[in-house]
This record gives C-alpha cells, structure tokens and sequence, in this order.
C-alpha cells in the first residue's frame, strides 16, 4: 500500500461515501483484520458515546487539544518544563511566558490592542478548515490544523487513540486534560464515524504518521476502531502538507504546516450547518476564551473577485477568539471580515466580585454590559444563556436569562448582561466535586450546590448589578407615561377597583417622570490608600459571625471600580493566616469594599476569637495595605432587635394606583402623538400585540404595538380625528388590562416545578397572549356594546 497516497485520497475526501470509496479500493484497509479498537477496549462505546452533549460542544475540545500542543511546542523549544514548580502555573501564564503575543501583556485575547498579530499568528498556528456543500443536506467537513508539538507515529497509541491516559493530567499551564477531544467527536462523524488523523513530531525528526477511525461496521454495538497495518501506524516523508482545497482545485498554500497535528471529520452533525456564522458562534458560546487565536476558513464559497482578500478565491475567514472577546471587541476591524456583518458588541468587563473559599478555592465573577439592541446571536430566540462558567477559558456550564432573572433577582437584566463565572482557581478537589464528568453540567451534591450558591449570592448581592438595573429601568421610564394615560386609567379604576388588583403594588398617583439627574460618577484611585472597616462598633468590638453563617462587612476605600478585574496590574485581596477559618466573596464598586466572609461549620470554634487583616495590594503598590478585623465565632447571630411598629396607614375606599408603565411600538419608531415609541424587534410584525419588560423590583414597561393589522384597519374607519383618538385610549388600556391579567394570574401560581418550567418561557407565553388580545380587544371594547344592549336581549313580554 502506497501510504501517502492513501492518506492523501483521505483529505481530499469530502463526504462519507468518499472516503468509503477510498477503503473499498484499497485492499488493506478493507481487510477488518487491519483494524483496532481504540484503547485496545471492545467496549470503548461507553466513552466514546457518553461525552459532549452536542456537536458544537465536542468540536471545541478539538479547539482546546489545538492549543494545548501549540503551548507545549513553545514550552519544547524553550526549555521550558511542562511540570513542576519552573513550569507556568496557569493557562494565562504559559501565554504570557511562552508565546508573547504582541499587544497581550496579560495573556488574554481580549486585552489585545490590536487584531492583526493575532490573526498573523493564528494564520501560522491554529486553523480550522470549512468543507463541504452549502445547503441543509449537503455534507459539512472540519480541517483542524495545528503547529504545535505534534506526535511520533509511535506514539499515536499512547496521545490520540488513547482513551484513559491523562497524559496532560499534571500539566498546570494547558487546558484540555481528561483525553475527551480524542473520541468526544466521534458519535458526531456522520454513521461511519470517519476521522483521520495525521501528524508529525514539532523536531521534524520523523515522519509523518497517520490513521483512519471508524465505527466498527459489523458490529452492532458502536465500537472504535482505527487503522493499523500490521500493528503499526501508517508513516510517510513528505516536508510538508497542504491539507485544504481551493474552488479551484489547487491545493491552499497558506496552510501548509511542516510539522504538527492535522485531524478532519466527514459529515459532522452540529445543531446548524449551513450559515457559516451560525457554527461560528455555536464554538464561540462553548469558549469563553480560546486562549491562542483561531481563524476559521470556509471554502464553501464561490470565488467573488469584487470582495477582495482571500474572498477573491472563495476563502471566508473569519476569526475564532471565544465569546469574551467577541463581546468586548470589534472584529469588524478585520479586512477578511465581511462588511456589515459584524455581531460583536464592543462592551466593557466590570467586576461583580470574587469568592474566596478554603474548599472551593477562588471564583471570579464579571459582568459585561450588553446594548439594549442584541446582536442576532444572543437574542433570545437563539440563545438563553447569559452566565458562562469557565475553566481556563472552556465553557463548563451555563445559566439562562431565567437564573438572571429568579434566582439573581435581576429581571431587567435578563437581556442586558452576560457574565462570566471564572471558576479556573478552583481547587483540585473542588473541581473534581463540582463539575459532572460530562464536563457540562454542576453536581447536585451539597459540594455542587456550594458552589451555585456561593455564585449566586455574589450575583444577587453585586451593588453594581443592582445600580445597573435602576439605571436601566430609569432610561426605560423617562417620559414614557402621559397625565391623559394616567386619568383615563385611574378613571377606569373608579369604575371598577377589581383592575387594581392586577397591580403588584397600589400607589399614590404620581405626576409624569421627566429626566433622572443620575448621581456623580465615582472617580477613584489606581492603587488604593485607604482600607477602613465601615462602623464604630465593629472597629471596637469585633464582627460577631455564626458557626456555618455568613456576615456581610463593608471597608472603605478609594481605588477605582475596575481594580480587582482589569487587564493590566490586576489588584488581589488577601487575608492573612488568623482568618484562615473564613472564606469570603467579595465585589467593590464606588469607594466600598464589600466582603461577604462564611465561616466554616466547626463547632469547636464557637467562642473563639480570629484575628486577622485584609488587605488590598497590586504589582505597583510597595507593599499592601491591611485594616485589622476581629470575629466572634458565636453558636448563632443573634437578629437585630425590631424597631416600633409604624401605625397602620388609612383605608382609603377607591384605591389611588399609579398606572403600570405603557409605550407604543411601531414598525419604524416613529412618534405617536409626540412621544417616543419603540422599533419592532426583528422578528416582529402587525399581527403581534405587544411585549412586557421586566424593569426590576417588580416594575414592568408594557409596550403595545400602535401597528397591529387589527387596530389599523378599526382606526381606519373611524369617521374623524376625535373617534380616532377615542379609539386609541381605548385599545391602549384594554391592551393594558388585558396584559396585567396575565401577569397577575401567573404571579398568583403557587411555586412548582411547573411554574419554574413556565417561567423559562414567559416571554413567549406574553407575546402569544398580546396577539391574540390585539385580534380582539377592539371588538370587545367597542362592538360588542352596540350589538349586545338592552334592546337586544329585551323579551317582548316583559313590555
């Protein structure tokens, strides 16, 4: 067998028939004694197919192997060790030290300050290759192609068809360390399961090797099994190699690795394969952060000499950083990009806090502030997620705008936040004990449920988040509500109090709101001065703390908001040994430190006195500055004494409600008698009703749609000016009542999971009851009155 030509005939296949072809006219490799089970296990179908959850998932395992060996060809070729205390210590680390991208002091990507270096290096480094048809059915092959350490032939067994080595397990500085990129895509690979992997060592002091994976195809049961010819892996000298194809026939001589890895998969399913965005941010919502630059080509595309670039030869690229980056940067400013294309965001990181456990290690959590008009992507029709936990910049679990929602208690910023939970420095046990082998999902064991709760106390307890979404709902609320709107509405409650129960709260009626003179912006330090702890009595008595409790304590300080997540000379806190007992999240925002500490559940402390300082410090400060704190461990806090009960308000017989707050939609935002109104969102129409928007602290902006086919068509036969206004005060606050009815009937469900089921879905069930109440609330309104009347249903022999 001609082994180059082989491995050859196996890139250019693009398709499984294809490659099928190649086996059946090749006599050793359709000979099923030439053929191993991966792991040298019959039964390695219980690995192979109980990995990633999804395509997209199991494709950016192969993302994170890709760099991982290029991290390890620089540590290679520096001398740098892989293990031990010489070695980097962290992911971030190992960037900085053994790659030194330009621009990226810090190691992250999105620190970058420019994109050019890293779509240089990615062109040289880490590519993933875009085969295949472009319609639904047709057939989608991905090309990784890395320049990283590559492997020996004889070394395949032990690396790449390997399915119980960690050979990475001790390795502090990469990512991917539990061999799930080896097999995790493979149940994807169309039926055959077809995967070829060709590679050769970094020292080019070998040759190239290679091997086909495939399901067993007599086997029932889904076994893996490789090509091994006379019990060795296929080898062949060539310097180097193009793997992908021009529309052109020629081979693309920008990617042309010398040594390295090269994997391709046939026929990949993926939750979408025919819009090349559509994978793009499939991969990007698994990747927080990719570590190294990737650049995803597509040669799915004709040749456009118009377009310019590598689109003049039917090459798409496009570049693959995580969604860290996509959120806080521009891509646009890349040439390859296509114009007005871009769904990036260009928001800014802010720290929310970070959490600091003995068991569970360190946390740190960030907020990045999305625009009120989503990028298609993270609209909720495509994406629910909005909290990405990460390790070394691998998606491990998600939260949807649901947990924003309840669990956070930040309703209004359901769909104006993305945060990111960055749960690298979690120990080793606590990393072990919290995430589910899949890597995908949270234990639900006490361990696991430690470590939701820890996060989303420090979400729901952020002062920033909280002035986020008053700050938000204030821009929503200005000068939305009309004095006519709120007489007509509390007319309509004289007449009937029943509508005011639909209120969450009945309220003074208030005149319209004008503009918010929002507070002065907070303007701090670039190393902090000052650390005080907040109130006399705990400077002079100590901070009393329950055995298994938490307590919240506040410092005063005068360091910028940014100081504990910025890219450049990140500040730490740091407890010194008396308050090892303590674990602690903390979140700083306009001059106050605030530490939730926790105390560790040993009945032995109960007592006890622990001493101790917390301090501030950063890379450019001489040394830290620390503030001195005492802890009375006690068997339990002691509350509060209530204060006087206040006397009871007067009972006033028509309730005095302020309206709840409404706005028009229409298709092209134009005004509405004056005012304001809000653009359909993209996939709306005039046959839907309206949207309510959960504004926080159980305040709600009703916006209905002045568009709706419904009411255009009854204000069209309006016979003048005034019947049209009559008729518009009409549909408004019967579109109103009509939308607080379902409001109050669903806060009225007692909690159950099937409220909890109905909630992830709230939105929709709102828009579906708005367009049906828009088909007809003008006929009940109006209509029905005329023909339904006394005279009508009057029995003649009652005259």
């Amino acid at each position: 067998m001609d082994s180059q030509n082989a491995c050859m005939a196996l890139l250019q296949c693009e398709s499984e028939p294809e490659v099928q072809r190649v086996l059946d006219t090749t006599p050793e490799m359709s000979d099923p004694a030439n053929w191993r089970p991966i792991d040298g296990r019959e039964s390695n179908f219980n690995v192979v197919t109980n990995q990633a959850s999804t395509g997209s998932k199991a494709l950016t395992e192969l993302c994170t192997n890709m760099v991982d060996a290029v991290l390890m060809k620089h540590a290679h070729e520096r001398s740098v060790p892989l293990r031990g205390q010489n070695a980097p210590q962290s992911v971030l680390e190992g960037v900085r030290r053994l790659v030194a991208l330009p621009g990226t002091m810090t190691g992250r990507l999105a620190d970058a300050d420019s994109d050019r270096p890293l779509r240089e290096f990615a062109t040289q480094n880490l590519v993933i290759g875009v085969t295949g048809g472009t319609r639904r059915d047709d057939s989608l092959c991905f090309t990784f192609v890395d320049n990283g350490e590559g492997q020996h032939p004889s070394e395949f067994h032990s690396t790449f068809l390997s399915l119980s080595t960690g050979t990475k397990t001790d390795i502090p500085f990469v990512q991917g360390k539990y061999n799930m990129g080896s097999s995790g895509v493979l149940s994807y690979c169309g039926e055959r399961w077809f995967k070829l992997i060709v590679s050769k060592r970094y020292s080019r002091d070998g040759n190239w090797g290679w091997t086909l994976v495939r399901r067993r195809p007599t086997s029932g049961a889904p076994i893996a099994e490789y090509f091994s010819l006379d019990n060795a892996i296929q080898e062949f000298e060539v310097e180097w190699i193009m793997p992908l194809m021009l529309n052109s026939g020629q081979p693309d001589d920008v990617v042309a690795p010398r040594s390295g890895t090269i994997i391709k998969l046939y026929d990949y399913q993926m939750e979408s394969t025919v819009s090349f965005r559509n994978f793009r941010e499939a991969l990007n919502l698994n990747l927080v952060s990719t570590v190294l630059p990737i650049r995803l080509m597509d040669y799915r595309y004709p040749a456009a000499r118009s377009r310019g670039g590598r689109r003049a030869i039917g090459v798409d690229e496009r570049p693959l950083y995580g969604i860290e980056y996509q959120l806080l940067k521009n891509h646009a400013q890349d040439p390859e990009f296509t114009p007005n294309e871009s769904d990036d965001v260009q928001g800014e990181r802010n720290h929310i806090g970070r959490i600091s456990d003995p068991y569970l290690g360190r946390i740190n959590i960030s907020a990045i502030v999305l625009p009120k008009d989503l990028p298609g992507w993270l609209r909720p029709s495509n994406t629910r997620e909005r909290v990405f936990h990460s390790v070394n910049g691998q998606v491990q679990f998600t939260e949807g705008r649901n947990y924003v929602s309840t669990r956070c208690r930040l309703p209004g910023l359901k769909d104006r936040i993305i945060l990111i939970v960055d749960a690298s420095e979690l120990t080793e046990t606590a990393h072990n004990d919290v995430w589910k082998g899949d890597r995908e999902n949270i234990r639900h064991t006490r361990q696991g449920g430690l470590y939701v709760n820890a996060v989303t106390e420090t979400i729901r307890n952020s002062q920033y988040l909280k002035d986020l979404q008053h700050r938000l709902r204030e821009e929503e609320l200005d000068n939305v509500v009309s004095q006519g709107s709120t007489e007509l509405f509390q007319s309509l409650v004289n007449e009937d109090p029943n509508v005011a129960q639909l209120l969450p709260y009945g309220e003074l009626v208030t005149t319209p709101r004008g503009p918010t003179q929002g507070p002065e912006e907070y303007v701090g330090r670039f190393s902090p001065t000052i650390l005080r702890l907040v109130g006399r009595a705990l400077r002079e008595n100590g901070v009393d703390i329950a055995v298994g409790g938490r307590r919240r304590v506040t410092f005063e300080t005068d360091v910028v908001n940014d100081y504990l997540d910025r890219p450049d000379n990140r500040g730490d806190v740091l407890t010194t040994s008396g308050l090892s007992r303590l674990g602690y999240d903390c979140s700083l925002s306009n001059g106050r430190l605030v530490v939730n500490f926790s105390c560790v559940n040993d009945p032995n402390l109960v007592g006890t006195t622990l001493v101790g300082r917390l301090g501030l410090t950063d890379d450019s400060m001489f040394q830290p500055i620390f503030e001195d704190v005492e802890f009375n461990v006690l068997a339990d806090r002691q509350p509060a004494p209530p204060g006087p009960p206040r006397s009871p308000r007067p009972v006033d017989p028509t309730p005095h409600v302020e309206p709840p707050q409404t706005k028009w939609m229409t298709r092209d935002g134009r005004r509405v008698d004056e005012a304001e109104t809000e653009v359909w969102p993209e996939d709306y129409g005039d046959q839907d009703g309206g949207t309510v928007t959960d504004l926080g602290d159980d305040i709600k902006l009703y916006c209905i749609n002045y568009d709706n086919a419904h009411f255009m068509n009854f204000l069209a036969r309006q016979p003048n000016e005034l019947s049209r206004r009559v008729a518009t005060e009409q549909y408004r606050l019967a579109m109103l009542v009509s939308m607080l009815s379902i409001e109050d009937a669903f806060n009225r469900m007692e909690s159950s999971q099937s409220k909890t089921e109905l909630e992830e879905h709230i939105d929709e069930i709102r828009r579906l009851h708005a367009q049906s109440s828009a088909t007809v609330v003008m006929t009940l309104t109006r209509t029905l009155p005329e023909i339904v009347n006394p005279s009508a249903i009057e029995d003649p022999d009652d005259s």
